[in-house]
C-alpha cells in the first residue's frame, strides 16, 4: 500500500510540473556613447626637483593649497613644486592615487582637493627607502562632474 502511495505521489508532482506554464520577459540593454569635451588644464601636477640623501629612509613630499610644500623623512629640497590647475569647472572627480614610474622603478602619490577658487589638484609623494633617483612620470585623467 505504502508502494502505490508513493508512486501515485510522484506521478501527481509530475504531473503538476509538467502542466505548470513557464514565464519570461524580453529585455532590451542599451547603451549610449557620447565623445568628451576637453576642459583647460592650466598646469600639471609638478612635485619638481627634490633632492634627497643617498641611502634615503622612507620620505613624503606633499603640496598643498597654494603650492605650499612640505617634505618629511631624508628629504633635503624642494624647489618647483606646482599643482595641477584647471579651468573652472562644476566640479571635478579624479582618483585617489596614481603610480608615476621611472622604468622599472615606481612612485605612488596619494592624490588631494586643493582647489581655493580655482580649481586645483595636489597630493603626497610616497618616497621609499633606497629610491632610485630619476625622472618618473604618469598620467592620471580629471572628470568634470555636472
Amino acid at each position: 500500500m505504502r508502494k502505490y502511495f508513493l508512486l501515485s505521489a510522484v506521478a501527481l508532482l509530475a504531473t503538476s510540473t509538467a502542466n505548470a506554464a513557464t514565464r519570461y520577459a524580453e529585455v532590451t540593454a542599451k547603451a549610449e556613447l557620447v565623445t568628451a569635451n576637453t576642459f583647460e588644464k592650466y598646469s600639471d601636477l609638478d612635485f619638481g626637483v627634490i633632492a634627497i640623501k643617498s641611502n634615503n629612509k622612507d620620505s613624503t613630499v606633499t603640496i598643498s593649497k597654494n603650492s605650499v610644500v612640505s617634505h618629511t623623512g631624508d628629504v633635503l629640497s624642494v624647489d618647483n613644486a606646482t599643482l595641477a590647475t584647471f579651468d573652472d569647472l562644476n566640479s571635478m572627480h579624479f582618483p585617489e592615487t596614481v603610480t608615476i614610474k621611472n622604468g622599472e622603478n615606481t612612485l605612488s602619490i596619494s592624490l588631494s582637493d586643493e582647489s581655493t577658487g580655482g580649481f586645483a589638484i595636489g597630493g603626497t609623494l610616497n618616497i621609499p627607502a633606497n629610491v632610485p633617483v630619476g625622472v618618473y612620470t604618469g598620467s592620471f585623467t580629471v572628470i568634470e562632474l555636472d
